[in-house]
């Protein structure tokens, strides 16, 4: 059941309580959560309308911003025909809105973009047509990449896979991640909308959608196009920033990961979890706090641990090792498919 919701709409900018928009579309349908980013959200928007394959739909899903925030991305978007504005009622997270956003939306194929990052122009095209060609794949992933919005440096992340476009089924993707383990950038996947029933575990906050797309990837493959087709811009005082050095919200999140990992419908998801080694944090805090429930204590496997305390001394050295070092480590201990 959808929760309240404001619908704005664009030409006269008032906001109807209770109304939905119907839309028929088997195209794209573009969901960008905002709250309190109405004076950045215009990049993102912008670089949307530049895309070689339009999309359907854009959906703006307020998180209950305050009226200032609210009216500038009223505003931004009031410029696209095909954006509309959704406010909910209350403030409750990303993911919340992320999933108020796929109710109202009607595309084949759906992408959910930070309102803060940017992608680049041919991700719309290139997306669909790896989906269109693999209809095994639930969705398309690229290489990640970085900008200093304050002085655009750019760091890419090449994960070293493949060197042409390949579909990873589920098997492959289980040992690839449990030998090379890396996280989803959401920021640039496109999703194929049929795979996303019950869309994303809202409870699990920040990692709502990296469990999705694990979830998705260790059941029924997804196809990695070696290029960068976005960016994810790095603000240092940022709240996904300050949430992972906050112990008591990481300790929290973990325990809500694991509980939602057992309640999952099949055993199977949780084996090849915990065989690929999936955690929120990958740090030597998180092996102690598994250690102390039996639930977490029953997650622990040899390669977790290895792999948690190899984290850790890297986040240490990190900082010291020159970017190009640290493609090159990546491109050394990177799993072939």
């Amino acid at each position: 059941m959808i929760e309240a919701l404001y619908v704005v709409e664009m030409r006269s900018r008032r906001v109807i309580e209770g109304e939905f928009f119907e839309l028929e579309t088997s195209g794209i349908s573009v969901i960008i959560p905002h709250y309190n980013h109405g004076d950045v959200i215009r990049r993102q928007l912008n670089a949307i309308r530049r895309q070689t394959l339009e999309a359907d739909e854009i959906i703006v899903v307020d998180d209950f911003s305050p009226a200032d925030k609210l009216a500038e991305v009223i505003e931004a978007a009031s410029e696209i025909p095909t954006a509309r504005v959704v406010r909910k009622e209350k403030n409750d997270g990303a993911a919340r809105a992320c999933n108020v956003g796929l109710a109202e939306s009607r595309g084949a194929y759906v992408c959910f973009l930070a309102c803060d990052d940017e992608i680049l122009p041919d991700l719309f095209r290139t997306a669909v047509h790896f989906l269109d060609t693999h209809r095994k794949a639930s969705f398309v992933f690229f290489d990640p990449a970085v900008i200093n919005p304050h002085n655009g440096e750019i760091r890419t992340f090449p994960l070293f896979l493949s060197d042409i476009p390949t579909f990873i089924d589920a098997t492959e993707m289980e040992r690839v991640l449990s030998k090379n383990f890396f996280t989803f950038s959401t920021n640039t996947i496109i999703f194929r909308r049929s795979r996303l029933d019950g869309g994303m575990p809202a409870n699990l906050g920040s990692f709502a959608d990296n469990f999705l797309d694990f979830r998705l990837a260790l059941t029924t493959g997804a196809v990695y196009v070696p290029k960068v087709m976005g960016y994810f811009y790095e603000y240092p005082d940022s709240y996904s920033s300050k949430k992972t050095l906050n112990a008591t919200v990481v300790r929290k999140l973990t325990n809500s990961f694991l509980e939602t990992l057992e309640d999952n419908e099949t055993a199977d998801l949780y084996a090849r979890f915990r065989n690929v080694g999936v955690l929120p944090e990958h740090s030597l805090r998180a092996i102690l706090w598994l250690l102390t429930t039996p639930r977490g204590r029953r997650y622990i496997t040899s390669r977790l641990i290895l792999r948690n305390l190899t984290r850790s001394a890297w986040r240490i050295a990190r900082p010291l090792a020159p970017h190009g070092i640290r493609q090159l480590m990546r491109r050394v201990s990177a799993r072939r498919v």
